[in-house]
């Protein structure tokens, strides 16, 4: 738990400071170039081979991005192009037999594509595309004696979205230094498959085996859901 909010942590400051240089140095000549959105996303994952680890089909963690938006480029007609890079996380946690306590990390870096389209005034709409680096850390924590006894391991998956989504804009107007929006999108994200392997950490005795195990692998497809709050400067 402590890891996960450690590294979720780390890239909200470092998404928070880069979208600050953006800003800072586009300057009046590029208003409304930039974009952060801070918000939560939902992920369903449906897949039997994440029930060995998790009493849940859903995961819900931070979810932040920051956009870069080129009004010189336009790849479809009507619509606005731009370049988006994001971060999610999310827990899942689990327990077999009152005895193996489980905690299941997904870190999800991605870079898209999003197409824009205004539909009026205070509400526009989008499709996003994209490709992404996924970590996952599995702990594994035998809960039936005294001692500390777990076992613990990482993967990695690459992934793939597509989404649509729709903001409201809440302030906006030629004297704001900034426009705040409400979001929604929903989607599906593809994953490749994250193979499994822990070893044992701490305590003396260990009642689950010492050495490494293959823990076969798991599949973190499935429908997402998004919301949160949009900057604009």
């Amino acid at each position: 738990m402590d890891i996960w909010m450690m590294s979720t942590r780390k890239y909200m400051l470092a998404l928070a400071s880069l979208f600050s240089m953006l800003a800072v140095g586009g300057g009046q000549a590029h208003a409304e170039r930039y974009e952060m959105s801070v918000g939560a996303g939902s992920h369903f994952v449906p897949m039997e081979s994440m029930d060995a680890l998790t009493e849940d089909s859903a995961y819900v963690g931070p979810a932040l991005s920051i956009a870069l938006r080129l009004p010189e480029l336009s790849l479809v007609p009507d619509t606005g192009t731009e370049v988006v890079l994001g971060y999610e996380s999310g827990l899942m946690t689990g327990e077999s037999f009152r005895a193996i306590q489980s905690r299941f990390n997904i870190s999800t870096v991605s870079l898209s594509v999003r197409l824009r389209k205004q539909l009026f005034s205070k509400g526009s709409a989008f499709v996003q595309v994209g490709i992404g680096w996924q970590r996952s850390d599995l702990a594994l924590m035998d809960v039936s004696g005294d001692e500390d006894r777990r076992l613990e391991g990482s993967s990695n998956a690459f992934s793939g979205l597509a989404a649509i989504g729709f903001d409201l804009a809440l302030v906006q107007g030629p004297k704001a230094p900034f426009s705040l929006s409400l979001r929604t999108e929903i989607g599906y994200q593809a994953s490749t498959s994250l193979a499994m392997d822990a070893a044992p950490v701490g305590g003396d005795e260990l009642s689950i085996p010492r050495k490494s195990r293959d823990l076969g692998s798991v599949n973190a497809s499935g429908a997402m859901l998004r919301w949160g709050f949009v900057v604009s400067m």
